[in-house]
């Protein structure tokens, strides 16, 4: 049992980190003061006034000490948003940092449950559009009609002249009052790229190419309303669940592949843990299992790593074992990678020269590695494609402030098309008919913001077919992420936004569009 005095030692310390220059952490479990942190709120004003909230220490309850933080708002103009934000001094340069904490929630059922709020920005948090909404993450405890402490971590990239803040609180949603602890906060920064833990944003190896089937290939042995092909739609807040220990879900890549690893993100994945194994075959009927008693890791709800022995196989199948909440199996989404001798391909370029941007591989963990949900950010295109991404002067949009079109198309992450309002759009002319296979687009301040948006393709310019409806990046990079779409012919693409989760702009940094020539590639499977 830690005495008193040793315990405050352990409370409220920065320190720089020894092994890395620039770095340093911080550890607050507010036993003597609110430790460097402070409280706000924003959209709290109703027609009489400002609706009731506060955030306070108190020693009701605790995760860590004798003291956490009491979050509180009544929230009865379905609006509300409180947090305690903390500066930090940097030298300027670009940092990544990784906020942890514990979340004291008796929240039981997911329809009620709040959202919830955590940042990091080079700049003092005020308003709504500085708070990083994080949609997949949200206050339900698993079903538990009493506090339990939910273990919470968020990466993020800032860059910064001088200064960090940090924003960690409740973005209400539901017109009721509802309390809340935070305790144990850790927040580490240490610059770019130094970090010694994987972050979320983490992509496999070189010499991995991603082979995640259609939905048309994904089966189950069981399933309710939500189906199989959930699984790999690049949506976290869709799911497959079947019921009962040995149910399965499998995936048929169409031709056997070199297996190397599957990243795997369970459903309440920050609250629950399941078990299960992962089974390969060469014909859908005899299976071997690479992976026996595996569990998530119980604290994301994005997709984990999970290493195997490279094996050839056509078949992969997930045979669930239920979980520590019960005897269901309910997974979010599934990502199969393959080995391949060519890491880097190296496409005939066609109107533009492709410069993939490249993102650091997984530092390797023992333990399950939490990485990137949706979409599957992949630093180089599949070796079939080549890029077809048009110049500046065959980019046009409907609307724009300052940050023109052209710039989506400049090889340029710094820069940006903005449009504003739900249904802007940037549309790009290919020059002739093409195969459109993949696109990789960056958003901007993609690490902290979801862009809501379909994408479309047209003959003429004038009839669009939508390929991929109501689709978000991650809200985890600013690096390009892959989005799949039906092989369609066409020439011209289009983005078609609807806003994001800080407001109506449409804010896209860089779009890379990829295929090959008329019939290229069909898949007539």
């Amino acid at each position: 049992m830690t005495s008193t005095a040793a315990r405050v030692l352990l409370t409220g310390y920065v320190f720089l980190g020894p092994a890395i220059a620039g770095a340093q952490t911080s550890f607050s479990s507010f036993e003597a003061d609110m430790e460097g942190w402070t409280a706000d709120a924003t959209d709290t004003e109703i027609a009489d006034g400002h609706i009731d909230w506060h955030i306070k220490r108190t020693n009701i309850r605790a995760a860590h000490g004798a003291f956490s933080i009491e979050n509180f708002i009544e929230n009865r103009n379905d609006a509300g948003k409180v947090w305690i934000e903390r500066p930090f001094t940097v030298s300027p340069g670009v940092y990544d940092v990784t906020v942890t904490y514990k979340l004291g929630s008796n929240i039981a059922s997911e329809i009620g449950a709040f959202a919830i709020i955590t940042n990091a920005l080079a700049y003092d948090p005020e308003i709504r559009s500085d708070l990083a909404l994080n949609p997949h993450d949200t206050t339900y405890n698993g079903g538990i009609y009493d506090y339990v402490w939910l273990d919470k971590r968020y990466s993020f990239r800032v860059s910064s002249s001088g200064r960090i803040w940090v924003a960690v609180g409740i973005w209400a949603n539901f017109e009721v009052g509802q309390t809340y602890y935070f305790d144990a906060v850790t927040v580490s920064i240490v610059p770019a790229g130094s970090s010694p833990t994987p972050t979320p944003t983490a992509t496999p190896a070189p010499g991995l190419v991603e082979v995640t089937p259609p939905a048309s290939r994904v089966l189950a042995s069981t399933q309710d309303s939500n189906v199989a092909g959930n699984t790999v739609d690049n949506n976290l807040l869709t799911r497959w669940s079947g019921n009962g220990d040995g149910a399965w879900i499998r995936c048929d890549l169409g031709a056997p592949q070199t297996i190397a690893l599957a990243r795997i993100a369970v459903h309440a994945g920050n609250t629950r843990r399941n078990r299960f194994d992962l089974q390969v075959s060469p014909d859908g009927a005899s299976w071997s299992t690479v992976m026996a008693g595996a569990m998530n890791s119980g604290t994301t709800t994005q997709e984990e790593t999970y290493d195997f022995a490279d094996v050839s196989a056509r078949f992969f199948r997930y045979v669930g074992h239920g979980s520590t909440a019960g005897t269901w199996n309910s997974v979010a989404e599934v990502s199969l990678f393959a080995r391949t001798s060519t890491a880097t391909p190296t496409p005939t370029p066609v109107l533009v020269t492709p410069t993939p941007t490249a993102t650091p591989a997984v530092t390797p963990t023992p333990t399950a590695t939490p990485t990137t949900a949706t979409p599957t950010p992949t630093a180089t295109p599949t070796p079939s494609t080549v890029n077809l991404t048009p110049p500046g002067a065959a980019v046009t949009a409907s609307t724009q402030d300052s940050n023109v079109p052209a710039n989506t198309v400049d090889r340029n992450l710094s820069t940006r098309w903005s449009g504003y309002g739900d249904g802007a759009w940037i549309r790009y002319d290919l020059g002739a008919l093409r195969r459109v296979q993949h696109l990789r687009i960056a958003v901007y301040n993609g690490n902290s913001r979801r862009n809501r948006f379909d994408l479309q393709s047209s003959l003429d310019g004038a009839s669009w077919t939508t390929l991929l409806a109501g689709a978000q990046n991650s809200g985890t990079t600013t690096q390009h992420e892959t989005f799949d779409v039906p092989d369609v012919d066409g020439r011209y693409l289009r983005y078609l936004g609807h806003g994001s989760n800080v407001g109506l702009f449409n804010s896209v940094t860089e779009v890379e569009i990829w295929g090959g020539a008329p019939g290229d590639a069909l898949d007539l499977k």
